[in-house]
């Protein structure tokens, strides 16, 4: 069976939670070819590689403070079905969903075996499973008690908004039409997005024979409206918007016709002209862009300033002041004056962090302090500064999800959790751990 998360981890983790002795190795000191006198190499010395197999031997020991409210989505290893464990390891919603996602607030979304959403509260009671008597199909997160879902109507998918009683929260059918436009229904909309600072992006669905006609004479409208249903401004007609919905900084990323993006504020203004292959907010103020032409990444800001040139063959989001880009030496960190902070040289990265805006686009690869990245036949962690803390052999990347300082990894089948100062928390017995939350 091939290693995933080192020799470190197979001595410590089989522990009954006691303390660890193995000692971190920081030199080479086995015979080889190379080295046939088996002399020793100090560790600022190592290559890349080698200092990431010194650090797969570490000195652990068992973590003994823990944050009692959070709570995690877990995989039974036995049944398979899905459930919530606190930070010690105990069921505290017992397994019996298909799937199950981190806590957003006091709400989290599973899946039963329909593929159907279910909102349950911390308890892990029912709050709200059908709609309108339809299954949830798709939803968004709870805001000042109004969350976006997506139910089946007449063979489609339509959206709306609910409460936390799973009732009708908004009005829709009061709000006013583009002129023009053959509305399928006035009840639903195509686009319902989460609300943030009590303001949300909706679009209406328009009918499908108008679509397939290609009748653009009368093109829908994305409104922007407030947690009562009254319209506050609108995004220039002909744009789409994105299903996500406003950010942190109260932008919304949006589309022309011709598949480009740009940026609009919560009062309709575009900020940042359709000129972009791709944006990503990223956590704090910055946004990820792909140049129309060179296909090559870079950063702007939320006034739609470009802050740092297209000069990356790829990118992640930053978090936590770095952002993780790839030239023709590899992976390395930059700030946001696009110095750079860890060297390149990596193979690769991997986005362990929990969204900060609730959207997948902002996921950057930095985490309570740590990041995930690959060299050779190793994983690590490594810290703000490059220095790696731990290391495993793996061809895949062992580490699940980061958040709150505690890090999910997979081990020899199994899931465990660690903390980002090195301290093992839970051995690896449970099928998967997600976000704690």
């Amino acid at each position: 069976m091939k290693k995933v998360l080192s020799l470190m981890l197979a001595a410590v983790l089989m522990l009954c939670l006691c303390s660890c002795t193995v000692k971190l190795s920081t030199t080479t000191t086995v015979p080889s070819e190379d080295n046939p006198e088996n002399t020793v190499t100090p560790y600022e010395e190592l290559s890349l590689e080698e200092k990431m197999e010194a650090r797969s031997v570490v000195e652990l020991i068992p973590a003994n403070e823990y944050n009692a409210d959070l709570l995690a989505p877990a995989m039974d290893s036995t049944t398979g079905l899905w459930g919530y464990i606190s930070i010690q390891g105990e069921w505290k919603i017992a397994p019996s969903f298909k799937t199950a996602l981190p806590f957003d607030g006091d709400y989290a979304k599973t899946l039963d075996e329909y593929q159907d959403i279910i909102f349950i509260d911390r308890e892990g009671n029912t709050v709200v499973d059908t709609v309108m008597s339809s299954p949830v199909k798709a939803a968004g997160r709870f805001s000042n008690g109004i969350a976006n879902i997506t139910i089946p109507v007449e063979y489609t998918q339509q959206s709306m908004y609910i409460d936390a009683s799973g009732k009708s929260a908004l009005a829709i059918n009061k709000m006013p039409v583009t002129k023009g436009i053959n509305y399928k229904t006035l009840r639903f909309l195509e686009i319902a997005s989460p609300f943030r600072e009590g303001k949300a992006v909706i679009m209406r669905t328009t009918n499908a024979t108008l679509i397939a006609n290609e009748d653009t004479r009368y093109p829908e409208v994305a409104y922007i409206i407030n947690d009562e249903g009254v319209i506050q401004a609108s995004i220039p007609q002909g744009l789409d918007v994105a299903p996500e919905g406003f950010d942190d900084n109260m932008r919304v990323i949006v589309r022309n016709n011709d598949g480009l993006y740009g940026l609009a504020s919560d009062n309709g203004a575009i900020i940042a002209s359709c000129m972009y292959r791709s944006i990503a907010h990223c956590e704090g103020s910055m946004y990820l862009v792909q140049d129309q032409e060179s296909g090559l990444y870079g950063y702007m800001d939320k006034e739609g300033r470009r802050v740092v040139g297209f000069v990356y063959e790829d990118a992640c989001p930053f978090s936590e002041g770095l952002a993780a880009v790839k030239t023709e030496e590899g992976w390395g960190f930059i700030n946001d004056s696009g110095e750079v902070v860890i060297p390149f040289g990596f193979d690769s990265v991997k986005a362990v962090k929990a969204a900060a805006s609730g959207l997948d686009t902002d996921r950057g690869v930095f985490c309570s302090g740590v990041a995930a990245v690959s060299k050779g036949r190793f994983w690590a962690i490594i810290d703000s500064t490059g220095e790696i803390l731990l290391a495993a052999e793996s061809d895949d990347c062992p580490v699940l999800a980061v958040s709150d300082k505690y890090i999910s990894f997979n081990f020899l089948g199994g899931c465990g959790v660690i903390t980002t100062d090195g301290r093992y928390v839970l051995k690896p017995t449970f099928g998967a751990v997600g976000e704690f939350r």
